[in-house]
């Protein structure tokens, strides 16, 4: 009795699960409507539709809404019939609805509509598009919709903007709801693009005021700091300048204004220096103000003015709130017509940036709420990659959502992430995958992360996905225990002990073994797996460590160049062309090589040189009791530092001027050396132990005083100050040490 009551429950939960599948199946005799006189944004929205259900198996006709009532019926925007009604009337929003035989669509804006549609095929249909070449396709003809339907989405942002190399593609953009320039164009039936009219960045000086054009026979526009004149700021304060980019304001006006848009951008915004103008009627709205924002608002509100009064309603004038400018005035206010983009270049990406522990972030959302005080148009400009080192892991993908939370709670209307924009260059690490989520996020802050997460590693990385998965988390877990900015060494990224990086390369070695069979799950795998392999060979880890390391090295150099990178880092092209030189080399110094192999050769024989040159200098000099050997001491300088330095010179020269400075040093060591060989073949050994001792002791204060004046004074690098003072505390060491042999082994010989 009880085994037929079982056969006969399952009858009953099959049947009604087979009911239930067949009620949730979206017919194939469905229509998709739109009006009769729809609207180009609406036929577009309706035309994708059915394209993209044709992919998945389903054919369904458009027809317009003068037509019979069909079965079914999915209604694209102002589609004649029942329309449900929109909560917002924000450019983007959308409702998705379901009605007796019918799901309606009916968005605002220009890109409401579209989005909705793409939100229909993403949220009830399985479509996705998780990067340019991995799009999920379901089987349309079994397609899951519930009885009762309402989705209700209102944008958080006017502006949403990342770059990469997925989201230039304007189906990737519009259905992650990307909508602004410069890295895509989306078309008038597209919805458009919330567009910079202007240069998008960095354009006084530059596309205003140029310097090219004005700078020669008026200075005087220009910013005057520390004293001089410099081409690269403007004095903004100076009412000839005010008028000069307010004509040129003007005319990209006459010529680009589309009135049509939601909005259009033009930026004035700062170079990227440190130069701003002190003059003296500069200086005195920035003391004012507290800050030299003061300055910058005052004058972006008198171009602003004009605009509004001109009567472009559409029109906002963009500038920045970047380094010097950060800090918000505290008497002048922006007009509501003025966008203040607030950058976050300064900020650590290991901890959210409402984290009042971490100090840099502290000081980021401080700003912030001091802009919000005094401007209603604030957007982000926030950083997703590491420019110095972008082969390497950057591990922020613990603070992504906080952080979108964090920009909208403050009430910032537009976000550009910008991530890795060579990534067509350099790409070895989770570029789609950050690029993706960065979408999502900015399309909605309150997403499933998790899921969006998990559902594109499975569907990018195929099986070996979850093991993916656990690497990230791994990662992620521990790049909270320190602090890093977007120029952070792979040195300071990360602090795994043995037994996690064991742990990470086994999570690796899975995902591979599980997709040896899916070639294109494979090939992406091994592409991200440089990142990891690239972090274990700066820190001499795994497979990296010991006399393998020139090995392993060299195999990563051509793994990396063979799969099409170019560029090592921002502005770095050191696998454009074949350098043998780097390839057994630690790819910690790979970005700051010179890519002349010529050089680097040269560089090579001459360390070569020294080394020799010391050895025979110190054999003889023990051999033939010639116990001057004390002036070999300046060739060690360059072996002293190889060793000892841990770095080679030779690869950290950003230019030959630097590479020319090493040379003339080495040319006067030599000389030293031959001065004193000299005078001791003469018998003046006193003479010649002076001129040894003042080579030895010269050479390593000149050396590295110079590098010391290059790195801090003229790029600005504090990170060498530590090695400088280990090399030239070990030079000093060393050459008390064989002072101190030399003396007594004069002592012995009498």
């Amino acid at each position: 009795m009880k085994k037929l009551l079982v056969i006969l429950l399952s009858v009953i939960l099959f049947s009604f699960c087979l009911l239930s599948a067949q009620a949730a199946t979206l017919p194939d005799t469905a229509v998709i409507v739109v009006s009769e006189n729809a609207s180009e944004t609406d036929t577009y929205a309706a035309t994708m539709l059915q394209n993209y259900l044709r992919q998945g198996g389903l054919e369904l006709p458009i027809v317009t809404d003068n037509t019979e009532t069909a079965a079914f019926e999915i209604r694209i925007g102002e589609a004649g019939r029942t329309k449900p009604a929109l909560r917002s009337a924000t450019d983007g929003a959308y409702r998705i609805e379901s009605t007796d035989g019918a799901i309606e669509i009916v968005g605002a804006g220009n890109r409401g509509t579209i989005y909705g549609t793409y939100a229909f095929l993403e949220k009830l249909c399985g479509f996705h598009w998780y990067a340019i070449d991995v799009t999920v396709i379901p089987d349309a003809t079994k397609i899951d919709l519930a009885e009762d339907i309402l989705i209700e989405y209102e944008p958080a942002f006017e502006y949403t903007d990342t770059d990469w190399l997925s989201p230039r593609d304007a189906q990737y953009s519009l259905a992650n709801g990307l909508n602004g320039g410069p890295y895509r164009t989306l078309s008038a039936e597209q919805g458009g693009t919330v567009d910079y009219i202007s240069n998008f960045c960095h354009t006084l000086a530059t596309q205003f005021c140029a310097a090219d054009t004005y700078f020669a026979d008026h200075p005087e526009y220009f910013a005057l700091h520390n004293g001089l004149r410099v081409p690269n700021q403007l004095c903004l304060s100076n009412e000839d300048v005010v008028e000069i980019v307010k004509n040129e304001v003007f005319g990209i006006l006459n010529e680009k204004h589309d009135p049509t848009a939601a909005v259009q951008i033009i930026s004035l915004t700062q170079h990227d220096n440190q130069q701003y103008c002190q003059c003296e009627n500069c200086k005195a709205i920035d003391e004012a103000n507290g800050s030299p924002s003061g300055s910058m608002i005052t004058f972006v509100n008198k171009i602003a003015a004009a605009v509004k009064e001109a009567g472009y309603d559409n029109i906002a004038i963009d500038t920045f709130a970047y380094q010097y400018t950060r800090k918000a005035p505290t008497q002048v206010v922006p007009l509501d017509n003025v966008i203040v983009r607030l950058c976050t270049i300064e900020c650590c990406f290991s901890h959210p940036l409402n984290d009042e522990t971490c100090e840099q972030n502290a000081a980021l959302k401080a700003d912030l709420e001091n802009w919000n005080k005094i401007c209603d148009r604030i957007y982000v400009w926030d950083y997703a990659t590491n420019y110095a080192y972008t082969l390497g892991i950057f591990p922020d993908f613990g603070v992504l959502q906080s952080n979108m939370q964090f920009f909208r709670d403050h009430g910032v209307k537009g976000v550009y992430e910008e991530g890795n924009y060579y990534m067509g260059a350099c790409n070895t690490e989770f570029g789609d995958l950050r690029a993706y989520l960065l979408a999502k996020l900015l399309q909605n802050p309150d997403c499933d992360i998790a899921a969006e997460t998990e559902g594109f590693l499975n569907a990018y990385y195929g099986e070996g996905g979850n093991a993916i998965g656990r690497f990230l988390a791994m990662i992620t877990e521990n790049s909270a225990k320190t602090h890093h900015g977007i120029y952070v060494k792979m040195t300071e990224t990360l602090s795994l002990t043995k037994e996690e990086i064991t742990t990470c390369d086994s999570f690796w070695s899975e995902a591979k073994a599980v997709t040896a069979d899916d070639t294109a799950a494979l090939a992406r795998i091994e592409r991200s797996e440089l990142c990891w392999r690239f972090w274990k060979a700066c820190n001499k880890e795994s497979e990296f460590a010991g006399l393998g390391a020139f090995k392993e090295n060299r195999q990563l150099y051509l793994d990396i160049r063979d799969l099409g990178t170019t560029q090592y880092c921002e502005g770095s092209s050191v696998f454009a062309d074949y350098n043998k030189t780097l390839t057994y080399t630690n790819p910690d110094g790979w970005n700051r090589a010179s890519s002349a192999t010529t050089a680097n050769l040269i560089a090579i024989v001459m360390y070569a040189a020294v080394v020799i040159l010391a050895l025979v200098i110190f054999i003889t000099a023990i051999k033939t009791k010639k116990y001057m050997y004390v002036v070999h001491l300046p060739l060690l300088a360059g072996f002293i530092e190889v060793v000892l330095w841990n770095r080679r010179a030779y690869l950290a020269w950003k230019d030959l001027g630097q590479l020319a400075l090493t040379v003339i040093l080495f040319a006067a060591a030599f000389a030293f050396v031959a001065a004193a060989a000299s005078l001791a073949a003469n018998k003046k050994k006193k003479i010649a132990a002076i001129a040894g001792i003042v080579g030895g002791i010269s050479f390593p204060v000149v050396y590295f005083a110079s590098s010391y004046i290059v790195n801090i004074v003229i790029y600005k690098e504090l990170g060498n100050q530590q090695a400088i003072a280990v090399a030239i505390i070990a030079y000093s060491v060393l050459l008390l040490i064989m002072l101190a042999i030399t003396e007594l082994r004069l002592k012995k010989a009498k």
